[in-house]
């Protein structure tokens, strides 16, 4: 069974006001026994309204990022990180010869 482990490297936010988190990159890391598949990006997450935003040092938790990451890619690109990470794993698990044309 593949374990799934979501993170952030960073984010990019506002130096002034509430400052709002504005650019995450994230990871997205797949693990079944030994092996191991990763997926990287980055999101740029909408602005909310004034009256709506909350102070990055209150909002800004792993939590609330990697939410806001998931949210912002939707649920068929985290389908296809998934769907990807599985194929790549499977192939890794498969054996296979090169046999090349002479």
């Amino acid at each position: 069974m593949a374990t799934e482990t979501w993170s952030y490297k960073g984010y990019s936010a506002e130096n002034a006001g509430k400052q709002y988190v504005r650019k995450v990159d994230y990871r997205v890391v797949t693990t079944e026994g030994e092996l191991t598949e990763t997926a990287r990006g980055f999101v740029i997450l909408a602005r909310p309204s004034e009256s709506d935003m909350v102070d990055r040092e209150t909002w800004a938790t792993e939590e609330n990022i990697i939410n806001a990451v998931k949210a912002n890619l939707g649920d068929a690109k985290i389908a296809e990180i998934r769907a990807d990470h599985a194929e790549r794993l499977e192939e890794a698990t498969v054996p296979n010869t090169w046999h090349y044309n002479r």
